[in-house]
Order: structure tokens, then sequence, then C-alpha cells
């Protein structure tokens, strides 16, 4: 190659020299090259160049008349302005100014038809070869301050017409936005050799402390070098007071004055939604009162991270942001006064929100954050009557308590700062004197000292089991008194020690299974413990999750979690009875005999794991009995009576086995088997002489009314849950999830009742059908304020489970949406099209930070509490082999006839599908990667369909939106987009999308990103000179 380019090159310097000593015009030179041009091929395309410029810088002075035949070399495209500026670049001999004041000029006349190529390739060339010029400008600029400040007076005023020119180009190149774009393109080019760059710069820079201060950089890339440049430059001119006028060095350092690293093209977060115009932020509100009330264990890291995202999304300030979470948690509490999760508002208002407020506070300013928390609840003592409803229903200063916390325990605010803000707030309140109750019966006091409390707990249940069973039996006993242990669980949960609680009492129940010589008080006391820890867990399990005990690696093996896993229902879903392990049949005998009427349920070495496991065939054996007439009713209410009299375990564990076997049996059995689960829940009429029942009795009931609420009446369950939501009799659930959904966004905030109904709706129905009728429901409004406050609503409300909530809407709902015909077509049109945009982008935000943080894998699902099939689906795909390939390629992965993709008549318009290019890999587990690959196919076929249609436009504000949700999360989305998907929507509609969107668009750190995004600037340059150009004929002479 190198050969065949020095042949070429003597060929073509031969005949420019026949040329200039004839005197050759441009037309017949540009003859004879054509006559040589076919045997060029493989001839690198700077040699031309090469050769012309070695020709016209041979003197002191450039050769006008070569020169002339470069200018239309490059006119009829014979050489390209990629390889004629690397030419140009070569030439640093400062010694010969001329020449380079001509190259300058040259090169500023031709800026701007620098970008008219529209080659992907040439495109990526032109953004190399612009930098390559910047630098070289930069250099050149130093030099030339170098030779000024050398007092050689025979060529001053020559240099200062070099630093002139060189300073105009650069300030060309500033100007020109797709120069500049292109600039900052070409700084990711990895072809662009960083070393010898470094080298160069440190040879030729006109100062030692230039030298110094780049050869220290720790991280050396070219935005570096060239700002680190530029500033020597500045630096350089600014010490020229008597060289220069005052006129010349404005100009040179306005020319120098720019940002070589261009952030300007970096995705900054910005406001997607606004609800200022509320008095309540509905979103923060809705997203509390289910963090507070059905996912309490949720770590609060993750709570944080969800609320920060909720103030960039919506453009909240700071202080805006502390009174509107104090504000929420004030509306929770009164409308949960006297209700049964009353102690979990509590435990989240005083504990878990001092704490969220402190972490928050950590992360501002440092300078101001002190006076930020203080401005904030100066706005929260606006709100007078909220403030004395929550101090009339709890009969105490509630504001009190909360500032004792951040004052005292986390030093957010001065003793002076909360004396005032008290003041104030006693000076302004309306309510009526009235005699307080004791510091000891309020609520948030209970709370507040049920978190020490906590802590002791902890460590009692770590004394040694064998030792201390009466000591541990009266802890529990003493926690099971009253409201205890729902205030130490609200406490546990609010501050993250509720699974370190369960693992102990599973610790406790298994020791508790059987100990070997024992005396009967012994056998008592062991009994005792292992009926209340098992009550207590299953209570704990219904309230927060089975997630919280099958989670623990440690407990995994215990009864209890495998009672838990094949057996316990959870929220309303029974467990298939083959799951169950096989009976013992001489230990059914065994336990029937003591169960029947004169039967006594005995204690002694018993070992209580298996009396549970057994109890269930027992109950079977007469539950058979009864229907084939062995039985009567009488002795079955006595052979029930007799499993409740002793151990309130062993109703819990039958009752579950009833549940199951009530949904596959005939209805005679069903009858009589829900005739044994009322008899169970009723309590005993008779007393029993063994030791703490009423109390055991009492958490037995709660426990089997959560377990049998959906099979019996409410009428029939003696401790039904009066939070707890049933459908109505012949009721439709989407009229009742419209009406809810209406009442909570009429109301400006959510209640108890609404937030159970939401919650009870989104588990029967089903994620998909819950997000398929909310957002059709939205999307009704026309006005923008009201469609920003359904999406608002809407985005925490699908924090309830986000994930899969998230899929069915990307999956299932855009998709639907976007192929419908018809009347349909109208909820696609603005605002809605942008406000649904905006919700998708909101949820995939969301979504992808907190799968981004590196916190336990149970806390990253967000939302209701996980199943056990949650859990076990989770734990069987982390045991995938990894030998097997868990990367697919698209076309083998997804293809658009997937579900919910079937593109239809819209892609028929695309052409084939051999037109969409993505080279995306995609994780063949992750649905979520697969489902944006089939939505850009989607989005990919209605822009390349030759109507603009609403459906154009949700694809516009779609990747508009994405690129307002930052970098990290825009980033992530951007990379299932086909790269001439740029392209194309530059075509459809390039008015959207400017320099800076179009950039941001392309992955710079791939090769293919780069190319894209300087093929789409030239692009665009070409659309917009031909929009503006005075003379089209001659852009398009320019563009040949």
């Amino acid at each position: 190659m190198e050969e065949i380019n020095v042949t070429v090159a003597q060929f073509i310097r031969s005949l420019l020299l026949q040329a200039w000593r004839e005197r050759w015009s441009e037309e017949k030179w540009n003859i004879s090259m054509n006559k040589i041009i076919p045997y060029m091929s493989g001839v690198e395309g700077s040699v031309l160049s090469d050769v012309l410029l070695d020709q016209i810088l041979v003197g002191s002075s450039p050769n006008v008349h070569l020169l002339s035949y470069l200018k239309h070399a490059i006119s009829t495209q014979m050489v390209g302005y990629p390889f004629v500026i690397k030419s140009i670049i070569k030439f640093q001999d400062i010694t010969r100014p001329y020449c380079i004041i001509h190259l300058l000029a040259f090169l500023d006349e031709n800026v701007d038809n620098i970008l008219c190529s529209s080659n992907v390739d040439d495109s990526c060339l032109i953004a190399v070869a612009l930098r390559q010029l910047l630098v070289w400008c930069l250099e050149i600029l130093s030099k030339c301050v170098q030779m000024i400040l050398s007092d050689s007076k025979m060529q001053t005023d020559v240099f200062h017409m070099l630093l002139e020119k060189a300073c105009c180009l650069i300030n060309h190149l500033k100007n020109n936005r797709f120069c500049l774009a292109l600039i900052y393109i070409a700084g990711f080019e990895s072809s662009v050799s960083l070393e010898s760059q470094k080298d160069s710069f440190l040879e030729n820079s006109p100062t030692q402390t230039f030298r110094k201060s780049l050869a220290k950089l720790p991280v050396f890339d070219d935005f570096v070098m060239m700002e680190h440049l530029t500033d020597e430059c500045i630096a350089a001119i600014s010490h020229l007071t008597s060289q220069l006028t005052a006129e010349q060095k404005s100009f040179a350092l306005d020319a120098l004055k720019f940002d070589l690293s261009m952030k300007n093209f970096n995705m900054k977060p910005k406001q997607i939604i606004d609800l200022s115009h509320h008095n309540l932020n509905i979103s923060i509100n809705v997203r509390l009162s289910t963090e507070a009330i059905l996912t309490p264990m949720n770590d609060i890291n993750l709570v944080i991270e969800e609320i920060l995202l909720l103030e960039q999304m919506q453009g909240i300030s700071r202080p805006q942001l502390y009174c509107e979470l104090i504000r929420s948690c004030f509306l929770g509490i009164i409308d949960i006064a006297s209700r049964p999760d009353e102690l979990k508002w509590a435990a989240f208002t005083y504990l878990k929100l001092p704490n969220v407020l402190n972490k928050i506070f950590q992360l501002s300013p440092a300078d101001d954050r002190m006076a930020q928390l203080e401005e904030s609840f100066d706005h929260l003592l606006l709100c007078v009557p909220l403030l004395d409803l929550a101090d009339t229903k709890y009969n105490c200063e509630c504001l009190h308590f909360l500032l004792h916390e951040l004052c005292n325990k986390y030093s957010l605010l001065s003793d002076a700062q909360c004396r005032r803000i008290m003041t104030k707030r006693q000076n302004e309140s309306l309510k009526s004197r009235q005699q307080e109750l004791p510091s000891t019966n309020q609520t948030p006091n209970l709370i507040l000292r049920a978190e020490p409390t906590v802590t002791s707990i902890l460590k009692t249940l770590d004394a040694d089991y064998s030792k201390n069973q009466d000591s541990l039996l009266g802890v529990l006993v003493q926690m099971m008194s009253g409201k205890s242990f729902e205030l130490i669980l609200s406490a546990a949960a609010a501050t993250g020690k509720l699974q370190s609680f369960a693992v102990k009492l599973i610790k406790f129940n298994e020791f508790s299974k059987q100990t070997p010589g024992e005396t009967s008080k012994g056998a008592q006391t062991r009994s005792l413990l292992f009926d209340i820890s098992f009550l207590m867990l299953c209570h704990i399990t219904q309230l927060y999750g089975a997630e919280i005990v099958v989670s623990s690696q440690e407990s995994s093996s215990s009864y209890f979690v495998q009672w838990v896993v094949h057996c316990l229902p959870e929220d309303g879903k029974y467990k298939s009875l083959d799951l169950v392990s096989p009976a013992e049949m001489n230990k059914v005998d065994v336990l029937l005999a003591q169960l029947n009427p004169g039967g006594e349920l005995k204690t002694n070495l018993t070992r209580w794991s298996d009396v549970c496991h057994n109890a269930p065939f027992a109950i079977q054996e007469v539950l058979l009995a009864w229907e084939c007439g062995a039985l009567d009713e009488d002795t079955v209410k006595v052979v029930m009576d007799n499993a409740k009299a002793t151990m309130c375990c062993l109703p819990v564990v039958i009752s579950a086995w009833l549940c199951s076997n009530v949904n596959i049996c005939n209805l005679k059995c069903r009858q009589k088997a829900l005739l044994m689960l009322q008899h169970l829940i009723t309590p005993l009429g008779t007393e029993t002489n063994f030791p703490y029942y009423t109390e055991r009795s009492n958490l037995m009931q709660v426990v089997l009314g959560k377990i049998v609420h959906e099979l019996l009446p409410p009428e029939l369950i003696p401790r039904q849950n009066p939070s707890a939501f049933l459908l109505p009799p012949k009721a439709v659930t989407r009229e009742i999830l419209i009406k809810t959904f209406e009442q909570i966004s009429n109301s400006g905030c959510i209640d108890i009742d609404n937030l159970h109904k939401m919650d009870y709706l989104l588990n029967i129905g089903g994620p998909q059908w819950f997000c398929e009728h909310l957002v059709r429901d939205v999307l009704r409004h026309d006005r923008p304020e009201d469609l920003h406050k359904g999406i608002g609503l809407l985005y925490s409300l699908f924090q309830m489970d986000v994930e899969n909530i998230t899929l069915c809407l990307l999956h299932h709902t855009l998709p639907n949406l976007l192929q419908s015909t018809g009347v349909s077509i109208h909820l696609l049109t603005d605002p809605r099209s942008s406000s649904l945009a905006k919700l998708g982008v909101m949820c995939l935000t969301v979504l992808h930070t907190m799968r981004q943080k590196p916190y336990d894998a149970t806390t990253v699902q967000r939302g209701r509490k996980r199943t056990i099939t949650d859990v076990q689906l989770e734990d069987s795909e982390d045991g995938i082999d990894d030998d097997r390939p868990n990367k697919l390629d698209i076309g083998d992965s997804v293809h658009l006839g997937s579900d919910g993709f079937g593109l239809g008549d819209i892609f028929a318009y695309a052409g084939s599908d051999e037109d969409f290019d993505c080279t995306v890999q995609c994780e063949s587990k992750d649905l979520l990667s697969r489902t944006l690959v089939n939505l850009f196919r989607l989005f990919y076929g209605i822009l390349a369909d030759k109507l603009i249609s609403p459906r154009t436009n949700f694809v516009i504000s779609f990747i508009l939106e994405t690129l307002n949700s930052g970098n990290a999360t825009a980033r992530f989305i951007f990379q299932f987009m086909p790269t001439n998907m740029v392209c194309l929507l530059v075509k459809v509609l390039n008015e959207d999308f400017n320099i800076d969107r179009l950039i941001q668009l392309c992955d710079l750190g791939t090769s293919v990103g780069r190319k894209t995004a300087s093929r789409v600037v030239c692009q665009n340059a070409r659309c917009q000179a031909l929009s503006t150009a005075t003379s089209l004929p001659a852009f398009l002479q320019n563009c040949k």
C-alpha cells in the first residue's frame, strides 16, 4: 500500500509541476486528474491533498495558483474536507507565518461548507478533523504568542495578523453549533491518539507551567488536554499588555472563552410534571401512605431514592419537599386514629420519617440545609386546622414529639429553632384548651418508647434458650398483653429490625419443638413457648409478608418456614394439598385419640412440629367420618373444642388445611368444612386451666380471621379487620376501581379505606387489568392540569407493584393504545399523548433506579408484600446454570409477533423487518429489556409510516421525556433504540430535535453511536441550511 501511495504521489506531483509551468486552468487540470483517478482505487484519500499542500507551501508564501487547484478539487469532490484538514494541520512551521495565514483564511471561508457531506463515514471523519483542527489552531495560537513575546520586531505585525486569523477561525468554530457538536463527538473517538497528543502538547507548550500541569494530570483525555491548552493560551494572551491593543486582546480572549467539554450536550434531569398548583402533592401523599401501611418493611434507602426522584421529576424545592412529607404524615395519622393500622402510621411518622429527613438533610448543601428545614416548618404552621385536628385526635402536641426527635436525636434543628416553632404553633393554634392524657398513654409517646424496647427484646432473645425458659416465657407473655405486640412490631418494622426479630422467634420456636428428659413443668413451659412463638410468627407473616421469614437463609430449613411455604394462605390464595408431606398414621391415630371426646392433649415429651404436621390429617379423618355418618355434629364440635383448648397453634394449622380443602371438595363436604372453620374461630365457651390461654386465644382469633376472611361472612368472624375490603355481591370490579380512583383524585389525598381497596383490587385483578383501566380513565381528561394530577396519582399507585405494572404498561397498555383504531385513537392526541409518555418514562426511571442500587434483593421489588411464589421464582432464577447462554440475538429472542406487539398495518408502511437495524443484546431472563426492544420496534414502524398521526406524536413525546429523565435512565432506555431510528427522527420531525437532543440520543461511547451522531448533525445542518438559505442553488452547489 505504501509503495502504491508513493507512486501515485510522484505522478500527481509531476502533473502539478507541469500544470504550474504551463499555467493550466483549473478545468484543464481537472480533466488531466480525472484520467488518473480510476487508477487511484485503494489509495489513501489524503494523498492528493498532501501532495497539493506540499507544493503550495514550498516557499515563504503559498503558491496562489496551486491553491486554486485545491479549491477546485474540493468543489468537485475530488478530495474531501476531512483529508484536506488532515493535511493542513501537519504544517507546524511558525517561521512561515504567511503560509499559515493563508491556510487559516482558506479554512475560515469554508467552515460552513464542511458539513455538506451526508455519508456516515465522512461525517465521522469530519468530526475528528474538526477537533484536530481546533487543537491545531490552539497550538498555532500558543506558538504565535511565544513569537510575539520574543520581541521579534521585524515580524510583529505579521504575527498580530496570524493571531487575529487564528482567533477568527476559533470564533467561527465556536459560533457554529454544528461544528461545536462534531468537535464534542470527536472527543469520544478512540482513534485519536491521546498519548501522542499529550507528547506534542508538552513539546510545543509555550511555558513550563503548562508542561508541569499537563504532565501531572491523573486522568488524561482529549477534553482535559484541550481545556488546559486553552487556559494556557488565555493566560499567555492576558500578559500581552503592550504588544496588543485593547481591542485585539479582547477579541482574542472572547474567542477562547467557550466550554471545550460542551457540558450543554450532557443530559440533566428536568421537571416532567407540574403539581405546584394543587394545595397538596397527591403523589407524595399516596406514596407515603402506601409505604407506611402496605409496605412498612421497605428499605429506608429505597424510600429516600423514590422521594428524591419525585422531587426531581416534579421540580419540588427542598423546603417544599420537607413540608409535603410532614404534612402527608399528619394527614395519615389523623385519618387512621383509633383504627387497626394506627400504630403503623405513628411508627412511620415518629420513627422512620425523622430518619428519612435526616438522610435527605445530609444530601443538602451544608450552608443552608438547616434553614431549609426550618422554612418547611414555617410552611407547615400555616396548616393550623390540620395540626389542631391531629392534636385533638391524639390529645397531645403531635408536632412537639416530631421536633423532639429531629432536635435531640438527629440534631437537624437547634433548641432555639424548636422553641421558636413551638411558640409560634401555640400562638396560632385555634383548638380549645383541654386536659391532656398522661404522656404514657399518648400514641406518639408510646411508639417512641417502643423503639428502645425492641432493642432490649432482641438482646433478651439472644439468651441461652435452655437456661432461661421461664424468663423468656414471661417476656413473650408480656409482649402479648394489650397493644404491646402491635407496638413492638410497628417500631421494629419502622426501624428495620423486624426480620431480625422474626428470625430469633423462629430459632426460639425450633428449640421449643422437643427437649428430652424434661419435667412436667418444663414440658408445659416449652409447649407455651412453641405456641406463643408460632402465633406471633403467623401474625408477623400475615402483616408483613412471607418474605420476611422465607428470605432468611439461616431459618430456611425450620419447621415454621416450611409450613408457611406449603400451607399458609396468602392474600386469599390457598396452597395445594399436594405440597404437604405424607402423614405418619401411627401419630395420627394417637392424636385422634387425644382429640376425641374424653381425650386430653399431652404435653410431656411431645414433638410439637409433628403434632402440627399431623393435625390436619387427623381432622381429615374426622371430616370423612362425618361425611359418612359415623360421627354426628356434636361429636365434631367436641373434637374442635379439644383441638383449641390447649394449644392455639393447632386451630391455625387445621384452618389452613381446611381452607385449601374447601376449594377442591364437593358441595356437601364444603359445607361441613365451613362449619368446622366457623366452630374453630368461635371463642371457647368453657374456661381452661392451661396458662395464658386468654392472651393466646386472642392472637389466635386475629390470625384465623385473616385466614378465613374470604370464606366466611364477616359477621361470623369475631375479630374481623375493619380495614379489610371485600367486593360486594354482584359488584363490577372495574366500576369500583374507577370510582375509588376518582374519589382519591377529587379529594386530593388517599384515606385508609381507599388505600386498602386499591390494594385489594390490584390483588384480585392483577397488574395488567389494574394498569389498563386506570390509564384509560386518566386519558379521558382534556386539561393538562387534570392530566398531570392523574399521572402523578397513577405513578404513586403503580409503586404498589412497580415492576409488574411497569412491564404491563410497556408490554400491553402502550402497544394496545398505539395500535388502536377508530374512536380510541383520540386517547393519543395532545395533551394526552405527552402525559402518557411522561407516565411511561417516570415508571421506567424509578424502576431502573431501584435496580441499580446495591441493596438486598428482597427489597428491590417494590410495593406489595411478595408471595412465596415470587421468592421461590427469584431463587430458581438465581440458581440457573451459569454455563447456559444468557444472551440471545434480538432476531431470536424477540419478534414482531410477540404478544402485545403485533404491528399489523403499521409496520406494513415501514418496509421489511430488515430495515430495523438494532444490534442490542438483551438478556433472555430480563423481561424489561425484551419489552423495551419490542416497544422500540413498534416505535420504528410508526416513524417509518408515511402518515403523521397521534401515534407519531406519542413516539416523539416519549423520546423527549426520556431525555428529560437524566443521563442514567436515558442511556438505559436508548440502548434499545435502533441506530437508524435517530436519522428517521430528523427526517420526520426535524423541528422537534435540536443539536443537543440529537447528540443525547446517541451513545458516544460506541463507534456506532459516534457515527450516527455525526451523521444526524450533518443531516440536521443540511435541513436547517435549506430552510434558511437565501440562494438554494448556491447551497446545493456547495453540497455537491
